[in-house]
């Protein structure tokens, strides 16, 4: 977390500030962002991948807030957006077309349209998204630089419900069709294949299952290779997991990250004799320990019930509820 203790008169500090001082001056509910701490997150990124070309795409859905983008915008940050709105707030914080990546599997025509005009990549999800997306840039006599999104069958040891690179996920290609799918975009008229992306999952607290995936994805680069197709760059996606809780293990840094990726993505790159631009989009990683949320208690109301069949709490406990000012 960003700098979080307690004063001696026990008021919360958060970045070296008084949060009863900001609650006071400003009201509440108070979102309060440690713009430094954004800044060092970020920063923590690009030095733990320094050794080789390395791109971060913020994934806005992580903190869609336009003075934290343009916060990154001035760190050099590209974006992974998922929407119309997203990619506008993005051309609005600073941040370079030619840096970001419009993700999604459900995109409408509409957006691939705005996509192609803006001239973002584009991360494309199935062969029928694929065709539309050739079709569009044909009617508007522009080409559409794409990647293509791999599910690549890789479980990342979380909840199903923010696994998004396990076989049976509604994300990506499968793996044993991304080749012929690659054929297909290079045959296809007006686009241009840059490179292949993934992303396994969120919230991923153990970073080996970077290593599998990445495995799996030099692996395809290297077939794509054999077969004449260059690519420019591989995306990781995101996923890097972050403490919630202090009394739990450590989360994994940016470092940590490095050390499960790169030694493949090297050794693939010189045994090849290629060169690969490695793109990230870390999300709640850089903005999860940079903002609280400062509400007032309005009432609290002392329930006569006891919390039965809630797990953890004493059989004696008593149900309370307290009521705030944030909803």
């Amino acid at each position: 977390m960003s700098q979080v203790g307690e004063e001696q008169n026990a008021h919360l500090v958060f970045g070296g500030v008084d949060v009863v001082d900001l609650a006071e001056r400003y009201g509440t509910p108070l979102y309060i962002t440690d713009e430094t701490k954004i800044r060092t997150n970020f920063r923590n990124y690009k030095t733990a991948f320094e050794t080789v070309d390395t791109d971060i795409y913020f994934a806005v859905k992580a903190n869609g807030n336009l003075a934290i983008l343009r916060i990154l915008a001035r760190e050099g940050a590209g974006a992974d957006v998922f929407s119309g709105g997203e990619l506008h707030l993005v051309k609005l914080a600073g941040i370079p077309m030619d840096k970001v990546l419009f993700n999604g599997n459900s995109k409408s025509e509409e957006e691939l349209r705005i996509a192609v005009e803006s001239q973002v990549k584009v991360s494309v999800d199935s062969l029928d998204e694929l065709e539309t997306l050739s079709a569009v840039a044909r009617e508007m006599g522009k080409e559409a630089e794409i990647a293509i999104r791999v599910n690549p069958d890789v479980s990342p040891q979380v909840n199903p419900k923010i696994a998004t690179g396990l076989r049976e996920s509604k994300f990506g290609i499968p793996y044993y069709e991304m080749i012929s799918a690659c054929e297909v975009a290079k045959r296809l008229p007006n686009i241009s294949l840059k490179g292949i992306h993934c992303h396994i999952g969120s919230q991923i607290l153990d970073v080996s299952v970077f290593s599998e995936a990445t495995e799996k994805m030099m692996n395809l680069v290297e077939g794509l290779h054999e077969r004449g197709i260059e690519l420019e760059f591989v995306d990781f996606g995101g996923g890097l997991g972050i403490s919630y809780q202090k009394e739990k293990a450590r989360a994994p840094t940016p470092k940590d990250l490095a050390g499960a990726i790169l030694p493949t993505f090297e050794a693939k790159m010189n045994s090849l004799g290629i060169t690969l631009k490695l793109i990230l989009e870390p999300g709640r990683s850089i903005v999860g320990s940079a903002s609280i949320l400062v509400s007032r208690v309005n009432t609290i109301k002392l329930s006569p019930y006891r919390a039965c069949g809630v797990v953890g709490q004493s059989p004696t406990a008593y149900k309370n509820f307290v009521a705030i000012d944030a909803g």
